[in-house]
């Protein structure tokens, strides 16, 4: 079963990955969770939004798990809520994107999201495996169903993994037009979604221009730094650009030229480095060639100790 995968959340500045138009919906959905934690419902069109939302510690800290599905929506609640709070606890056991405490707390062991993308894609496949587990939950929906009043809808709440909160409706059926006068209201009600509708279309478009020129700029920035054989600070550029775009094929393949490129320098220019010290014997001349290469090296891994460690031997020896 197919679904879209997000993640996102706060520590100093709003996060996301991948980022796109759904942003401004988590960090409103955010902005109103009154309690530890809760799961929202959201439906557009066809579309059946599923958002987890947990606070963390520190004060306006958050952390966000949403799913996105296509005409099928889930009937057990409860072990979707379940789930997600599982989840959370599995991610901060792990401590690469979330981390336990000392006093139990649960808080961000990540700056940004990219640069765990490759944990991120685990626990997409972790949901997408949990969810094949569980496809009978998982049933279709007909035109005739509506969520709520059409907009944002809390189902559960609560605090540490328990649910204080429990909303009394989810999906039933929509009351048929009898009468002309309700005809009418609802010809004016469609016409008005229609132009909220082409309102948010035209915003979703704009805002994806905005993230293609964000893109394109970190991809120019990322391939100057490569040109520069500054490796490392060109694929923080290169993933920057491809949590933009996780479909972009072409920064993918960027992204695995430029670890290879950046292996192959970083061994020459570490071999070149050992072999001109053990030559060097008491030649500053030679001493300062060992920290050019050392700092060739480090301009690919700028913390590989051994080439730290060198550099510093070379250095001392220069002074001598």
């Amino acid at each position: 079963m197919n679904f879209s995968f997000y993640i996102f959340g706060t520590r100093n500045n709003c996060d996301q990955y991948p980022l796109d138009f759904n942003s401004e919906m988590f960090n409103h959905l955010a902005k109103n969770n009154l309690s530890g934690s809760q799961l929202t419902v959201y439906r557009k069109e066809q579309l059946i939004y599923y958002v987890f939302i947990r606070k963390l510690a520190g004060e306006n800290n958050y952390f966000g798990i949403a799913l996105i599905f296509n005409s099928v929506y889930c009937r057990d609640i409860h072990k979707f809520y379940r789930l997600f709070q599982e989840t959370i606890f599995e991610i901060a056991k792990q401590g690469k994107i979330l981390q336990i405490q000392i006093n139990g707390e649960i808080s961000f062991a990540v700056q940004r999201f990219y640069h765990k993308h490759t944990d991120i894609e685990k626990l997409r496949v972790f949901f997408q495996e949990k969810i094949n587990d569980n496809r009978y939950l998982f049933v279709p929906f007909d035109s005739n169903l509506k969520l709520g009043n059409d907009s944002f809808k809390t189902i559960l709440s609560g605090n540490n993994g328990f649910i204080e909160k429990e909303s009394n409706f989810y999906f039933s059926k929509k009351k048929p037009n009898t009468r002309s006068k309700r005809g009418l209201v609802a010809t004016l009600v469609v016409l008005i979604i229609i132009g909220v509708m082409l309102c948010f279309i035209i915003k979703s478009e704009k805002k994806k221009e905005q993230l293609n020129i964000q893109k394109q700029t970190l991809i120019t920035e990322g391939e100057r730094l490569r040109n520069e054989r500054q490796y490392e600070d060109a694929l923080d550029k290169f993933h920057e650009a491809y949590s933009l775009d996780t479909a972009d094929i072409d920064i993918k393949t960027q992204i695995e030229n430029a670890e290879k490129e950046r292996e192959t320098i970083f061994n020459i220019e570490k071999e070149n480095a050992n072999k001109v010290f053990n030559l060097a014997k008491s030649d500053p001349d030679l001493y300062r060639m060992v920290v050019y290469h050392c700092d060739n090296a480090l301009s690919c891994k700028k913390d590989n100790k051994e080439m730290k460690n060198l550099k510093e031997k070379a250095e001392e020896r220069i002074k001598k």
